[in-house]
């Protein structure tokens, strides 16, 4: 499957009063992953792309659902991180 990452490098705020997403690049990546909705086989993958360091757990991220995939966020500030979409082409 490929998966498109849009990581948001550059993201301003704070938990209080919220978050602004100034600058993000896109990346595409083929991998070996059905199911992208699959919390804990897209957590390994986004470890194995360089994207989490190895020690975070799914319980550590916020994963809110979109159409094709997930927006994904600190859970400890709500900050954002990067969207993992399903390439829809």
């Amino acid at each position: 499957m490929k998966i498109n990452i849009i990581d948001y490098f550059d993201v301003w705020g704070n938990k209080k009063e919220g978050w602004e997403i100034n600058n993000w690049f896109q990346n595409a990546f083929k991998v070996k992953i059905t199911d992208i909705f699959n919390k804990k086989k897209l957590l390994k993958i986004m470890k194995r792309l360089g994207y989490i360091k190895p020690g975070v757990r799914t319980t550590q991220l916020l994963f809110e659902e979109i159409d094709n995939g997930y927006e994904i966020s600190l859970n400890k500030t709500n900050m954002p991180l990067f969207r993992v979409e399903k390439d829809q082409k």
